[in-house]
């Protein structure tokens, strides 16, 4: 199953601007690295959907320690 699988079945407006934490099926590690991404409302991963939203996040630059 795709991850974020479950974007597009907000019912109302304003389930869509619930915090991305909010989210059905949707880890503390899911939420955090999409908030690093941008992504911080269930609004924002619908418009943007999660295909963009996964290539966003798997695109990032990764830290390199000191």
């Amino acid at each position: 199953e795709a991850k974020f699988a479950d974007v597009g079945f907000s019912s109302t407006e304003s389930d869509l601007s619930q915090p991305i934490e909010n989210l059905k099926n949707l880890g503390p590690k899911s939420g955090q690295w999409l908030r690093e991404v941008g992504i911080t409302t269930i609004g924002e991963l619908e418009r943007i959907g999660p295909g963009v939203a996964y290539r966003l996040g798997t695109e990032q630059p990764k830290e390199v320690g000191s």
